[in-house]
């Protein structure tokens, strides 16, 4: 699904305020994109920088080779830039909540995309910690129309 916080505007505005980005993406051999992700690259010092993801990657974490292939090749497009950190906030929901604000029992599981993130590297940050940062996200809402 796609994000405001993945798009150029946002790049826009966070240059604003001293960030940089890149704009990353995978194809496939008929030439579409089938994943991309604005990378946030903030300078911290000697020529390294740390790079945020915000609501991102874009791509389809059901397909988990692809999602695996795109996650390492970020990893790797990050680490070529001398990156110190890549934080990531995928649009992944943990659990699926009803209206009235009960826990549904409709088989979702989200163990398969927790270890798909730890099998490419990535660890799961502190929730107290993500909840005092103003760029990340851990609540969200959705409803189907």
């Amino acid at each position: 699904t796609a994000s405001l916080l993945q798009s150029a505007p946002m790049a826009r505005r966070r240059e604003l305020s001293g960030w940089g980005h890149d704009f990353v993406g995978l194809k496939n051999d008929a030439g579409k994109i089938v994943a991309a992700a604005l990378l946030q690259r903030w300078p911290v010092a000697l020529g390294y920088v740390e790079y945020e993801c915000l609501q991102g990657p874009l791509v389809d974490f059901n397909n988990l080779q692809l999602a695996s292939l795109f996650l390492n090749e970020l990893r790797e497009f990050t680490a070529q830039k001398k990156a110190l950190k890549l934080t990531i906030n995928p649009n992944i929901l943990a659990q699926h909540w009803g209206e009235d604000r009960t826990k549904l029992d409709d088989g979702y599981a989200s163990f398969k995309y927790i270890e798909l993130l730890r099998s490419a590297g990535f660890h799961q940050v502190a929730t107290a910690r993500v909840d005092m940062t103003e760029s990340m996200f851990r609540w969200f809402f959705v409803k189907n129309l």
